[in-house]
């Protein structure tokens, strides 16, 4: 599904406690996410390379909603 994309730590309020989380981006939506919110963070990570099996892996595992 994705040759490259980035993974960018992600912070989730719960029970007073952070959990901290990876969360998957696209290039282009995590360049664009990071320019219109720049008082998000700074995202500054590298691109990775899966294969299909780990990239499935991962996918399966993820369990986020997007608002």
């Amino acid at each position: 599904m994705f040759s490259n994309f980035w993974i960018i730590p992600w912070s989730v309020k719960g029970n007073d406690q952070y959990q901290s989380s990876f969360v998957m981006f696209e290039e282009q939506v995590t360049k664009s996410y990071a320019e219109n919110n720049p008082d998000k963070g700074r995202v500054l990570f590298e691109t990775v390379d899966l294969t299909p099996e780990e990239e499935a892996s991962i996918l399966q595992a993820m369990r986020f909603v997007f608002i």
